[in-house]
């Protein structure tokens, strides 16, 4: 009785294991290959005397081969040294191709030219929707940072910003910032990730080009003769001295943190075989929804609906999929 029972349990396995193989396989067949490229990125920021600042990106993204639904961009909003701190992000618009987009919360349909705004970690990701294959589209972000522009010691004002985060997808062929000053201000670039020798400052307009950028990209400059008095007030030994790398290389070690909280509960289900055919035979359904749904990533699911997914870049990304 006891050998039918035991035989009996392990053609059920065999037989659930069989179906979950022929459902996932499918997927793996008609596994896409994705391909593109991001020729400019352009910058341009306004910053205000109250300490706020405008900023408006320009992204030229070129799909080379597979389909695409998305492009995305995350802005740290915490984690930041002082200076760089600021207190809301407030979206204006998103267009693509000229053309405006509205809210959505459909993460996962990615209904064509909307886009969505959500929090991931320490970021806030705008992401813009689009069906696109073998096309170049051009997306506008254009948002307001709160208290952003720093009042150090009543003398000058401060402005730090991470334009590009440290997980970016993708180089960057060529990358250019525009940045205008309140009236009869005189500028001063402290810092610049990469600037191939092309900086234009000292009055109310700073202009910088960079080629093959690549991972974080920052700004950090100061202002005279202007009147931040209203903006938030620091002392110049809360400023940092921290280099890209160092910023980096903890941004490194935040993501690689939450991946291994992740591992150690993949081994605890990989130590379960029983557990693991089932999660094969039930991902094995879902591929087959995922499969149809415009918007998935390939765990079926959009990646702006998570905090942390081996899937997606980690906090300071973007890029498309």
């Amino acid at each position: 009785m006891i050998k039918k029972s035991f035989a009996s349990h392990s053609h059920f396995v065999v037989a659930l294991l069989a179906i979950a193989l022929m459902l996932a396989l499918p997927t793996v067949a008609h596994a896409e290959t994705k391909r593109y490229s991001v020729p400019n990125a352009s910058f341009e920021i306004w910053l205000n005397d109250d300490g706020s600042a405008e900023v408006e990106e320009t992204w030229e993204v070129a799909y080379e081969e597979g389909d695409f639904t998305r492009f995305y961009k995350d802005i740290y909003t915490s984690g930041l040294e002082t200076e760089e701190r600021f207190s809301n992000i407030s979206v204006k618009k998103v267009t693509i191709n000229g053309k405006k987009c509205s809210h959505t919360n459909d993460t996962v349909g990615r209904p064509d030219y909307h886009y969505n705004v959500s929090t991931m970690g320490h970021c806030k990701e705008i992401a813009a929707y689009l069906a696109s294959h073998n096309q170049t589209n051009t997306y506008v972000f254009r948002y307001v940072l709160s208290d952003v522009v720093k009042n150090v010691d009543d003398q000058y004002g401060f402005f730090s910003y991470r334009l590009v985060g440290t997980n970016f997808d993708k180089m960057i062929d060529h990358l250019s910032v525009l940045v205008h000053a309140p009236e009869m201000s005189s500028t001063e670039v402290l810092h610049v990730s990469k600037d191939d020798g092309a900086i234009e400052a000292g009055g109310e307009r700073v202009e910088i080009q960079a080629d093959n950028v690549y991972g974080l990209y920052r700004l950090r400059m100061k202002m005279t003769d202007a009147d931040f008095s209203s903006a938030t007030s620091i002392q110049e030994s809360q400023l940092s001295d921290k280099s890209d790398s160092q910023l980096a290389s903890r941004a490194a070690s935040t993501t690689s943190s939450s991946k291994g909280k992740k591992r150690k509960s993949s081994d605890a289900i990989s130590d379960n075989p029983i557990m693991l055919i089932l999660l094969l035979f039930f991902g094995g359904i879902l591929s087959i929804f995922g499969k149809n749904s415009k918007g998935s990533s390939s765990s079926g699911r959009s990646c702006s609906s998570c905090s942390s997914c081996s899937s997606c870049s980690g906090c300071g990304g973007g890029g498309a999929d």
